[in-house]
């Protein structure tokens, strides 16, 4: 999608066009190589105006998703992987979604787990590994990352002490990196632990999972990051009580 950038401004976006784009290998593809990764759409795509960008949890999400994208007035991007879906039941007629709404699976009370798109299932089973060291983390389905859900955003950040972005994109510029912009114009000091793909180019690769360990962006990995900044968040409040 990168070599079609401008035309995607000049074409498409300063006039508005219904125009969906479905962008089939968001995340990581690891046969096909470093030049067939889709780690920076997110960063290059946020920035252009009157654009919807949508990343589905799960192929039911990826139908509504498509469905919406065909009933907005301007640009929209869906993204979504390489490979299997999660065996999910797709209804037979697909539901055009509130745009800029996420979906809350899982109520927060210490922290905040925001999974978007494949990474969903990833945020699932560290809501249940966070459990094993008495941390109740919530579990919210972003959906879209343009516009983002600034009001379940705003309401997260006054109730937990954390919120976890997850996303199969680089940090830099990224779902992370809109997330922090939209606390920060709500001037709100809640801290963010950002989980991605580093500065970095990633080569080809056997697996999804070997690319994934080869970066520490593993389940146990990514578990003990999360720790660290609870025991870091514990420590700060620890100093400033006394």
């Amino acid at each position: 999608l990168q070599r079609a950038y401008d035309p995607i401004i000049h074409d498409v976006a300063i006039q508005k066009l219904p125009v969906l784009f479905c962008l089939d290998r968001a995340g990581l593809s690891p046969n096909d190589g470093a030049t067939h990764h889709g780690l920076f759409d997110l960063s290059y795509l946020r920035p252009i105006p009157n654009c919807v960008i949508m990343a589905p949890s799960n192929e039911d999400e990826l139908a509504d998703m498509i469905q919406t994208g065909l009933n907005y007035s301007g640009p929209a991007f869906v993204r979504y992987p390489r490979g299997t879906g999660t065996g999910i039941s797709v209804k037979a007629k697909p539901e055009s979604l509130s745009i800029g709404q996420g979906k809350r699976h899982k109520k927060a009370v210490d922290i905040d787990i925001w999974a978007l798109g494949s990474l969903f299932e990833l945020g699932e089973k560290l809501v249940v590994r966070l459990s094993e060291h008495d941390i109740t983390a919530g579990l919210f389905d972003p959906r879209f990352v343009k516009p983002l859900d600034e009001s379940a955003l705003k309401a997260s950040a006054k109730s937990v002490s954390l919120i976890v972005t997850l996303e199969d994109n680089v940090l830099k510029g990224g779902f992370g990196s809109a997330v922090l912009e939209a606390l920060d114009e709500c001037h709100s000091d809640c801290p963010v632990e950002r989980i991605g793909w580093s500065d970095t180019f990633v080569e080809h690769g056997s697996s999804v999972k070997a690319l994934r360990d080869a970066q520490s962006l593993d389940l146990e990995s990514i578990l003990s990051k999360i720790l660290e900044a609870v025991k870091r968040l514990d420590c700060q409040n620890a100093s400033s009580i006394s």
